[in-house]
Formats: structure tokens, C-alpha cells, sequence
């Protein structure tokens, strides 16, 4: 190799290595400089104060469920009070801009409660409202990585989804229960199929 070669390569090197330094740092320092009340729930997803990304305003007070992956539930609040639900149109504030899926999930949710029992009609006494709020199809960065280091992305090829969703008194307008899910499948449809299962077997529990 040419020696002017070598000292570009060598200046490229060290560009890259103080750029990450610099970016590390000032990582660090911002997450040095948050203070305990701005931390919300302690997941990977939530360790820093970040701005609603769907139908949910707050996620203080949210826990890991066994059914769904973070819930807030209002205390001594049973589903089974309320004789109807009125499931609102999904919306989509993910970056796949496919207006199907809100439909579908839309769908999925109604169907899975009327077959639970539950009435779903058009002015029910309980509203049930939400988004998808994130989606990465396959076929994104993580497949592509994966094809060049096979066996280090065991998500390649498989679409993941997530999804908020706000459960309220219809009367009142007081919020009853905040839930935030996320599912994988090889297909959209499938990812949000398993979601609105967690869903309503959440709400069939807590009747």
C-alpha cells in the first residue's frame, strides 16, 4: 500500500474514533444530567423522559404485565362494570404509512371482545382507543445486516410492532387503563393479531 494511502487511511481511523468518543460522551452527559422525576418506567424503551408517541400522554406508573408488556391500570377498576365498549377507530403514528393496518386491527380487537362476551356498540359505556405507534417490516436494516452476519440477528426477517392503547369511562372521560404492547411475526397482520389477543385477554382478566 502507498504510503499517501496509509496516512488516509490512518486520518480516516482517527476521525471515526473521536466522533464516537464525542458522541459517548455527550450520551453520557446528557443521561448524567436527567434528574430522578424525569425518569418514567425503567425498561429499555422508557429509561429517559421521552415525548408520547402515540395515544398515551404519560407513562409514569406503567409496569410489566405477564399479559402485555406495560400496563397502568386505575385501582379497584373491573372491566365487567361496564355493560358495552365502543372501540374507535385505531390510528397510525408509525412510519409505514399502510392504512390497512388500523383497519384490520380495528377488526381484530372487535371481533376478539364480542367473542369474550363482551358487547362492542357504537355509543358503549367504556371507550377503547389507540395507535400503532411503531413498525419495522422486514426487510429493514436488521434483515439486511442479518443476511451479511447470519446467526447474530435472530430477528431478521420477522416484523415487529407496537401498539398503544387508552381504555376510558365513557361518562366521565377518566382514564381506566393504559396499555402498551409490542409483538413479532413474519407478517403485520400476524404481529397485530397477537397484540390485540394480549389485549383483550388482558381486559377478560380484570372484569
Amino acid at each position: 500500500m502507498k504510503q499517501k494511502e496509509k496516512r488516509f487511511l490512518l486520518m480516516v481511523f482517527l476521525f471515526a474514533t473521536v466522533c464516537f468518543i464525542g458522541c459517548a460522551s455527550l450520551g453520557l452527559q446528557k443521561k448524567k444530567n436527567k434528574s430522578e422525576s424525569e425518569i418514567t418506567v425503567k425498561d429499555e424503551l422508557y429509561t429517559t423522559l421521552e415525548e408520547p408517541q402515540g395515544v398515551i400522554k404519560n407513562y409514569a406508573g406503567m409496569v410489566e404485565d405477564e399479559h402485555v408488556d406495560w400496563v397502568w391500570l386505575k385501582p379497584d377498576t373491573r372491566f365487567g362494570k361496564y355493560r358495552t365498549v365502543s372501540v374507535a377507530p385505531f390510528k397510525n403514528f408509525s412510519r409505514v404509512a399502510d392504512p390497512r393496518m388500523t383497519g384490520l386491527f380495528t377488526e381484530q380487537v372487535s371481533a376478539l371482545l364480542q367473542s369474550s362476551g363482551v358487547t362492542v356498540a357504537r355509543d358503549g359505556e367504556m371507550i377503547l382507543d389507540g395507535a400503532i405507534v411503531d413498525v419495522m417490516p422486514k426487510g429493514g436494516v436488521i434483515e439486511r445486516i442479518g443476511k451479511i452476519l447470519p446467526g447474530d440477528f435472530e430477528d431478521a426477517g420477522i416484523t415487529t410492532v407496537s401498539v398503544e392503547v387508552v381504555i376510558g369511562d365513557a361518562a366521565t372521560n377518566v382514564v381506566l387503563c393504559k396499555i402498551r404492547d409490542q409483538a413479532t411475526a413474519p407478517e403485520i397482520d400476524a404481529a397485530l393479531k397477537k397484540i390485540a389477543d394480549d389485549v383483550v385477554k388482558y381486559i377478560s382478566l380484570h372484569r
